[in-house]
Parts: structure tokens; sequence; C-alpha cells
């Protein structure tokens, strides 16, 4: 059995600096893949593989041997390698709209009733919640980086594909969504364009203007940088409940057993 306290959240004298950087909110770990040691031989033939179809002196910046005809695009391998590695996620079975998961590095082990940790996750100021009384212990979910903290453990959120995600930018020590007017009538860009352009390339960046101003998201970072300074940026789902869920108390200790 297992129970969770609610998230730890963030309060209006919070810091707009003090975010994490490397918040890719769907639930899954961003890493940069390895360049594909085949490929860079006598070729890859696995059309499902997940490591960069790449040049490796491009990403070194070493000299190339003469007339080298492998890809130097490395931008393009990325957006590749990314596609492939979401493809190999599973989807939330049963019609759920989503399903929390943690694996000790044998096998992923659903969480149930994982609908109090989506509803948490679901809040742009939650940075996390704690799990206790579980296989491994108390466990804490950082909802920014989607790490388990202190134990070697990994934590996952699958996902339908019909999530909604919002934009939330950090003004005025508060979490304030995209789309909104700023206070001279000035619109700021809605969540679906911003999010269209993360889906695209989510190491790249989304410029926009307000008035006279330039501004860009940059999604490695998560930060909303500008000429004077940068500001925090975080991306989490509209809640959709699951149909037919059997829920217990609502109170802030929950039974999150373990399937």
């Amino acid at each position: 059995m297992a129970t969770a306290r609610d998230s730890d959240n963030s309060t209006a004298s919070e810091s707009e600096s003090s975010e994490g950087s490397d918040e890719f909110s769907d639930g899954q770990e961003s890493k940069v893949p390895e360049p594909c040691r085949y490929y860079n031989d006598k070729g890859c033939k696995n059309r499902n593989c997940t490591y960069l179809h790449v040049c490796k002196n491009a990403l070194t910046r070493n000299p190339c041997r003469p007339r080298c005809t492998l890809n130097h695009d490395i931008e393009q391998a990325i957006g590749a390698a990314a596609s492939q590695q979401n493809a190999q996620v599973p989807m939330p079975a049963n019609g759920r709209p989503f399903r929390w998961q943690l694996c000790n590095g044998k096998s992923w082990k659903n969480i149930e009733n994982d609908h109090i940790i989506e509803i948490n996750y679901c809040l742009p100021h939650a940075k996390g919640i704690t799990i206790y009384n579980t296989p491994y212990g108390e466990v804490r979910i950082d909802f920014s980086r989607m790490r388990i903290l202190k134990k070697n453990l990994k934590v996952r959120r699958l996902d339908d594909g019909r999530s909604k995600w919002i934009w939330y930018c950090m003004l005025s020590h508060k979490w304030k969504s995209y789309g909104h007017k700023d206070a001279k009538g000035n619109s700021t860009p809605k969540s679906e364009a911003i999010e269209s352009s993360f889906q695209r390339n989510r190491r790249s960046s989304f410029p926009f203007n307000i008035g006279s101003e330039t501004f860009e998201i940059n999604f490695r970072e998560m930060k909303q940088e500008g000429q004077k300074k940068k500001r925090s940026v975080r991306r989490r789902p509209v809640y959709r409940p699951v149909q037919q869920q059997a829920r217990g108390s609502q109170g802030a200790r929950q039974n999150l057993p373990l399937v």
C-alpha cells in the first residue's frame, strides 16, 4: 500500500529565477541521444533506432573525412530520434487519458488512484508530490524534472495524446497562462501556438513579440527570454478525469498501491 501527501506548492514569494531548467512535462525524460555507431560505421539497418543518425564529427566539431556523405544536420537528427523515442512509449490502457508509473530498473508498475498525482500535476504552482508506504519507502516525485528524488527509481506519465497543454509564465510571483493581455492591451501568444512549436522540436525556441519588444521561449531551459530578464516557464495539462474510477477520500492522504 502507499499513501500520498499533497504537493508542496510554490508561494507568492517564490523567486522567479529559482525554477528548474529542464522541464519536459509530458512525463518523459528528454535526453539528447548518443550518435549511432552503426550509422557512423557501415550504416544502421534498424528502422526503429533511437540514436542520432548524424556524423559524430558534427557533434564534436572534429574535422570530417573528405567528401563525408553522412548527415550533418544535428537538429534534424535530434528531432528524428525524439520521434522514435516517443513512438516507443506505450499508451495508457483501458481508455485512460493518463497513467503514472514507477520503475525500479526492471519493470514499470502502475500507481493506482494516480488521479491524485494528476490533479496536483495539472496545477502550475505544484512542485511535486510525496508518496508514502510504497515498496520503495517514501517516494518524492519532482514534477519539474519528472524525476524521483534521492532514490534509484524512475517515474513517467503516459498520455493518450489528447491532452490539452497550457503554458504558464512566472509574472509578479504568480504563474499566469499565455494568451492574456498585458497592462497595455498587448496579447501574449496562445498556448496552442507554443505547444505546436514545442511538439515540432522540443529543443528549439518560440519567438514572439509583445508590442515593440521581442521575446522567445527557450524550450531547453524552459525560460522566457527578453532583453531585460528571464522568466520561468511551465507546461501543464488540463485535468481530465478517469471515467468510472473508484475514488476514496479526497483528503490530504490517499491510498496509492502499486499494481
